[in-house]
């Protein structure tokens, strides 16, 4: 009679610590998710600025930066301007941004 109730017992407590952990990961998988949604809402629209912006300003140093900067020029830019031309790789039409 005492090995049945030990038995039961057992088996009790195995199925509460068996719910109770299904419990917690189905919890930390919910917040994963939130936490790779918010992510995504965030980087998402970040990565289609920076490459707007990345495209916009290579379309503005074709036309308007010499490439051998402004010496003996009297039109002057933003010396900001002039370095990101300097060490900034241009994409082309066609090209994979980095």
């Amino acid at each position: 009679m005492i090995a049945l109730v030990v038995t039961i017992t057992l088996a009790l407590i195995g199925y509460v610590a068996a719910y109770l952990n299904g419990l917690r990961l189905a919890q930390r998988g919910e917040r994963l998710a939130r936490i790779n949604r918010q992510l995504s809402d965030l980087y998402g629209p970040l990565f289609a600025l920076t490459e707007a912006n990345s495209r916009a300003f290579e379309a503005f140093a074709e036309h308007h930066l010499r490439p051998d900067g402004p010496r003996g020029s009297s039109t002057s830019t933003c010396p900001s301007c002039r370095s990101r031309a300097r060490n900034s790789p241009t994409t082309r039409a066609g090209d994979s941004p980095r």
